[in-house]
């Protein structure tokens, strides 16, 4: 892959969205926390609850980050094994070629 400064500059603003997001619900979350009777929660949700739902979300999105990664290695693998059986052809196609001009 080429890499170019068009190319740079958009991973490098996609991460500066991200982490801007972040540090957005990071706000929010500071400000929501409050003491109800010694108890800590987060926008009237217990700490704990409000981890557990964060923890399933994250466990998706690095489920889903597995299976993209793992379909783009099977598609190198197909385009791998294609090439190697596209040059076999190609080489009986030429050794039927010379073997019929002889």
């Amino acid at each position: 892959m080429r890499w170019t400064i068009g190319h740079f500059t958009s991973h490098y603003s996609r991460k500066i969205k991200e982490t801007s997001f972040f540090l957005f619900l990071v706000h929010i979350l500071v400000l929501g926390i409050m003491d109800k009777g010694g108890k800590k929660v987060i926008l009237g949700i217990p700490w704990w609850v409000f981890m557990m739902i964060l923890f399933i979300f994250l466990s998706g999105f690095m489920a889903y980050r597995a299976m993209r990664a793992e379909q783009k290695l099977e598609q190198q693998f197909i385009e791998k094994e294609g090439r190697i059986y596209m040059e076999r052809i190609e080489a009986e196609r030429e050794e039927r070629k010379r073997q019929t001009s002889v």
